[in-house]
């Protein structure tokens, strides 16, 4: 009998699923950060925030806040090429979505926005590259807007020089679990493979996505061009695919996939 393929964290629905686990989240966020958490609240994932009507929502893989502190953690499997810009734009919309209208700019919580790939984004060879403001070209803690973006390459586990962080980053870049956290996150990723009616429909959808992109790459079409993610998400529609599933595997946003589900809809 042909063994089932384990969906691996680096799986985006996966992540979301075993980072919805709170104590887990916290473990993984302190590992990262090399920080203690005392508490977090609500652990959010593939939250998705506006800041206002006319401006540009964005979707989180992992968003969690507690009394000092946001965090946005995202998985970030491909590089993009924007990805500074990103994190900004991340920044600030966590910003908005802390901070109630009147409030005083002190009530602004420090934010980590928090981004592991399999790529090294500056291609200087760090496993980590931490960016804060600076001021003449050097951070000084008199200018503290409390703003910390970082940027994980995982596959350069090696070089990290904290053991357990290492470890975090080597079950990223591998699946194989080697310490005590990464052996509970890997417990949670066989748990989250057993639920099978999930994982079916999970497996065939990004099965379809693929051989659409392939498709649409022997006949000379852009991989990953909106037009083919458009007839990717309409016919993934069509076969009663969740909104989240379809965008989490196309890379469209949630309202995206409203939108040509309400197309879909208004062409019966």
């Amino acid at each position: 009998m042909k063994s089932k393929k384990m969906i691996p964290i680096t799986n985006a629905v996966m992540f979301a699923m075993v980072m919805q686990d709170k104590e887990l989240c916290r473990q993984v966020l302190e590992t990262l950060l090399q920080i203690e958490i005392d508490h977090l609240e609500d652990v959010k994932t593939e939250e998705v925030l506006k800041p206002a009507l006319e401006t540009k929502g964005v979707r989180l893989d992992v968003f969690v806040k507690n009394s000092t502190a946001v965090f946005d953690v995202e998985l970030q499997m491909t590089n993009t090429g924007n990805l500074p810009l990103r994190a900004r734009y991340y920044q600030a919309v966590c910003d908005y979505d802390v901070l109630k209208t009147g409030a005083p700019y002190q009530e602004l919580k420090q934010s980590y926005v928090i981004f592991l790939c399999p790529f090294d984004l500056i291609g200087d060879g760090e496993v980590c590259y931490v960016v804060e403001s600076a001021v003449n070209g050097r951070v000084s803690e008199k200018y503290n807007d409390k703003c910390k973006k970082l940027f994980f390459n995982f596959t350069k586990f090696a070089s990290c020089d904290n053991i357990h962080t290492s470890a975090l980053l080597k079950f990223f870049a591998s699946g194989q679990p080697s310490d005590d956290l990464t052996k509970r996150l890997s417990e949670k990723v066989v748990e989250n493979n057993g639920h099978e009616k999930w994982r079916r429909e999970n497996m065939t959808l990004e099965m379809y996505v693929e051989d659409r992109m392939f498709e649409a790459e022997q006949i000379g079409i852009e991989k990953g061009s909106f037009q083919t993610k458009y007839e990717t998400a309409r016919n993934a529609l069509q076969m009663g695919f969740s909104f989240e599933q379809i965008s989490l595997l196309t890379g469209l946003s949630i309202e995206a996939v409203q939108e040509i589900a309400d197309e879909l809809n208004a062409d019966k």
